[in-house]
């Protein structure tokens, strides 16, 4: 994939519920792939 570079360098974002809370996850982005991280989710 001629994004993998780009997507490896980038760095995540948090995720929030609301203002205030801890961090629920992150997630990072490039072209058409997004991944997440969701943080205490278990196996699923």
């Amino acid at each position: 994939w001629k994004g993998l570079n780009d997507f490896n360098s980038s760095n995540r974002t948090a995720l929030y519920c609301d203002q205030g809370d801890p961090t629920k996850g992150f997630y990072k982005s490039n072209q058409n792939l997004h991944f997440y991280w969701i943080l205490g989710a278990g196996h699923f």
